[in-house]
């Protein structure tokens, strides 16, 4: 039999940290192996913010300094479980990313938490879960944000 491989896409969301718990958690049950990754997309929202003098520092500092937290912190949760993981840090358009990094990986599980939902008439997952749900060939599981 296989190693259970689960690829979990995260960014600096609490549904996102959850998605990384539970992808630990399952990989410490089943005796499989997790692959976090992170996309820093090409640098719009840092430009934004960035123009806007929100930040003392560039905001790409910013968000790379986020994206190394989150998946330093995952990397500890693992490290706790014995769970072997790996990191990486993708660029681009971050659907395309991580179906391409889940094409070349091959998960047998791709974990993604729920963020992004607007309001009444949006849809109850954010833009990139439906995304991800609507173009992935592999199964995906769209985790909630933890009630407070």
């Amino acid at each position: 039999m296989s190693e259970f491989r689960l690829l979990v896409c995260v960014d600096t969301s609490r549904a996102a940290l959850a998605a990384a718990r539970l992808a630990v958690r399952l990989a410490a049950e089943h005796g499989g192996r997790v692959r976090a990754v992170s996309v820093v997309e090409d640098g719009d929202m840092a430009r934004q913010l960035d123009a806007r003098g929100r930040h003392d520092r560039p905001a790409s500092d910013w968000q790379d300094r986020g994206v190394r937290a989150v998946l330093e912190r995952i990397t500890s949760l693992a490290d706790d479980r014995d769970v072997a993981v790996e990191t990486s840090t993708l660029d681009g358009d971050p659907v395309r990313a991580i179906l391409r990094d889940a094409d070349a990986w091959r998960p047998d599980l791709l974990l993604v938490g729920r963020t992004g939902r607007a309001g009444p008439g949006s849809p109850m997952v954010g833009s990139l879960a439906m995304h991800l749900t609507e173009f992935s060939d592999w199964p995906i599981v769209i985790v909630p944000e933890p009630r407070s």
